[in-house]
């Protein structure tokens, strides 16, 4: 129903001075005109048309407006509310590019903000947090602050980044983790889960962890504060200053450093390197053994202790091609060598005594002492390993002597090595000794060297073809291999004098003990 200017002004409650502005034209369309705006109602598009800077304005007293000012479109508040610009979407809201429709921004009802550029999503939240795609851009001096009183930053201002955490530690939780340089070619260090930790110069690992401790490479450098003297401090737990704290400290620059540990409340000296290149090495404090210009110098008691198969623990060397080189030297005792002083003592395996080298007022004594002499047996007596050729106390005679040889291969002048046999025969005139035992597979790799005691304490098979032995009898060979009998021939060839009395009940053969010493003898009459 078509209405009259008057019909729509009284309907629209239009009053005189804006009823003069309004126009209806031929088409129905509506036009207010003013000084300052104009506002158009198209009948045809029943579009309401507002002219640049013409204001849809809401409220009683226009506290929202929409409006386009020939540049932009707003959509604003005038003046402070006492509410909120509240957009409500039943099922979302999307914020879209007017001419593509492309997305810059849409709210899903119930669900995530998603923010796009040029149609493409960079930015939702999720039930989790949020997700982005693609990189997030702080400027210089701006980054992220992460905790109520944003305690952790990460930042870049402008020459440098940061990573700054105000209070507590930083974790961080990874299988694996690898630090690189900017362009990810060259490692500078690796973390491995369950494994390493590598640190690296120039893409070359120098130090690295393992199960157990840490390998390093090349030079360790300690260096002090502004020139002053160089501490590295070692802990074998977290317990503090306590026997497991060490300290390696320089004692001045360039001259020398100390190992120390701490203990009983104090620094106790374990090593010392001095200025005059002299190394020391201390005991509770106390040196011990010390570096000089001819050796080492041992204060207490210096004990060699080893488990070496097939070797000897120690060695002396004083080799100068020269006869004025000597060898060791022991000085101890009383100052006038009154008295018994013991220079060496020598045990088994288990500690037990076996004897001692002591002298008193310019006399040396070896207690217990047998004097051995290295041999050669028959081929056919030598065994293939480190067993006996022959039993204890077997008299040997010579059948032959040879020569130790020099390393050119021609003889010493009096390396004398005898080649032996069992005694052939009584009162043999070429007895040397008793057999003593085997040198086979010892130190020097014999395959045929064996000993024989030719002077001091030791024993002598015996037989009773000389009859009973008592106190004082020499012993000579008999007529069986290898075993001795009291001498009875005038005179006799004897290798011992008999320490105790034997007795014999028949046929059978006995060790007699005996003073060795090759002599003829008139037996006792």
């Amino acid at each position: 129903m078509s209405q009259t200017k008057a019909e729509l002004v009284n309907g629209l409650s239009i009053n005189a001075a804006a009823a003069d502005a309004l126009t209806i034209n031929s088409d129905g369309d509506i036009t207010f005109t003013g000084a300052a705006v104009n506002l158009v109602w198209d009948k045809s598009t029943d579009d309401l048309i507002f002219a640049d800077n013409a204001k849809a304005a809401f409220g009683t007293s226009s506290d929202l407006n929409i409006y386009f000012d020939g540049s932009n479109s707003y959509i604003k508040e005038p003046a402070a509310v006492a509410g909120q610009l509240i957009i409500d979407g039943w099922n979302g809201t999307d914020i879209r590019q007017g001419e593509t429709g492309d997305l810059m921004g849409r709210f899903v009802g119930g669900g995530a903000v998603e923010l796009y550029n040029d149609n493409s999503k960079k930015f939702n939240t999720n039930s989790g947090g949020v997700d982005i795609s693609g990189h997030c851009y702080f400027p210089d001096n701006n980054g992220s602050y992460y905790g109520t009183g944003e305690d952790f930053r990460i930042y870049h201002n402008a020459t440098n980044s940061e990573i700054k955490n105000l209070t507590g530690l930083i974790y961080i939780e990874s299988d694996g983790t690898t630090i690189t340089d900017k362009e990810g070619s060259d490692v500078m260090a690796s973390f491995a889960h369950d494994g390493a930790v590598n640190l690296y110069y120039d893409n070359v690992s120098y130090l690295d962890t393992y199960s157990g401790g840490v390998n390093t490479k090349s030079t360790h450098k300690i260096t002090g504060l502004a020139g002053g003297n160089a501490t590295l401090l070692m802990y074998a737990d977290n317990a503090g200053q306590n026997a497991d704290y060490w300290k390696l400290a320089s004692e001045h620059v360039g001259n020398g450093f100390t190992i120390a540990s701490y203990a009983s409340g104090g620094w106790q000296t374990v090593l010392r390197a001095t200025d005059s290149r002299t190394i020391e090495l201390h005991y509770q404090d106390s040196k011990k053994l010390e570096t000089n210009t001819y050796g080492i110098i041992v204060t207490g008691v210096g004990e060699i202790q080893g488990n070496s198969a097939a070797n000897y623990v120690n060695h002396t060397f004083n080799d100068g091609n020269n006869n004025n080189r000597y060898g060791s030297y022991i000085k101890c005792g009383t100052d006038d060598a009154s008295g018994t002083n013991y220079a060496l003592g020598v045990s088994d395996g288990d500690g037990g005594t076996q004897g001692y080298l002591t002298f008193s007022g310019g006399t040396l004594a070896l207690d217990p002492f047998t004097a051995a002499h290295p041999c050669i047996v028959p081929d056919a007596d030598n065994p293939s390993d480190e067993s006996m050729a022959y039993p204890y106390g077997t008299l040997l005679e010579t059948i032959t002597i040879e020569y130790k040889k020099k390393k050119d291969g021609s003889d010493t002048e009096r390396g004398i090595l005898y080649k032996v046999q069992k005694t052939q025969s009584a009162n043999s005139k070429k007895v040397l000794g008793a057999y003593a035992g085997s040198l086979n597979n010892g130190p020097d790799n014999h395959t045929n060297m064996h000993h024989v005691y030719v002077l001091g304490d030791g024993h002598i098979l015996v037989n009773n073809a000389g009859g009973n032995i008592e106190v004082g009898d020499g012993i000579c060979s008999s007529a069986t291999a290898g075993i001795g009998q009291k001498a009875t021939a005038n005179p006799s060839m004897i290798i011992g004098i008999a320490q105790e009395s034997v007795t014999f009940t028949g046929s059978e053969t006995k060790l007699v003990a005996v003073q060795y010493g090759l002599q003829q003898f008139i037996p006792w009459t």
